[in-house]
């Protein structure tokens, strides 16, 4: 009786979300910013690798000033690392957990900014991202971390020198746990899904 009563009220509670390319051409037409796009897909809360590059490729496709994280890619960080602050490297970045993850994307990054002991927030609690550094990739900017987790915080970004409330387009890996620190400041909130239109 109570699933019955659940399921009776879904179309009330439930947000779809959109495709990729559907979530970025609303947050062009919004003339407010920043529009938040929740990568849903790969969540790493939800057991996702955290390393997809769907959404930062049609991003960088569209030549979309924003920022995206946390995209878990170890090796891209120590990469990173070693080079240092200020350095412009050759990166190949995620898409190596799997088919899901779409393809490495082989860019060209300015490092912003090198942690090796990164955080974020959430509830009160510090959530450990290891080792983890800011790239500039085009007019995008990308937290890269060395442990995997969802985004909780805006100090995902500020901890990091990147400030996503000047940003246009904030792209968040994480399904719901993003909504207390990135609502606030969010003119929109859109969830996208490159598989949910395909299944649905």
């Amino acid at each position: 009786e109570l699933g019955r009563k659940i399921e009776s009220i879904r179309a009330h509670t439930f947000t779809p979300p959109v495709s990729i390319a559907d979530g970025i051409d609303i947050a062009l037409t919004v003339k407010a910013t920043p529009v938040v796009l929740a990568d849903i897909a790969d969540n790493p809360g939800g057991g996702a690798a955290g390393d997809s590059t769907l959404l930062l490729s049609a991003l960088l496709a569209l030549d979309i000033e924003g920022c995206l994280g946390p995209l878990w890619d170890p090796l891209a960080v120590h990469i990173s690392m070693a080079a240092g602050k200020g350095a412009t490297i050759q990166l190949r970045i995620g898409g190596k957990a799997g088919t899901p993850s779409g393809a490495p994307l082989d860019i060209e990054a300015e490092v912003l900014a090198v942690d090796p002991d990164a955080y974020q927030t959430w509830a009160g609690t510090r959530m450990k991202l290891g080792a983890a550094c800011a790239v500039r990739i085009g007019r995008m900017r990308v937290v890269l971390t060395s442990v995997r987790d969802q985004a909780y915080g805006l100090d995902l970004f500020t901890n990091l020198g990147v400030e996503p409330r000047s940003l246009p387009v904030v792209a968040v890996k994480s399904a719901q746990h993003f909504m207390a620190g990135f609502a606030p400041i969010a003119s929109q909130v859109q969830y996208t899904d490159p598989w949910y239109c395909k299944i649905f």
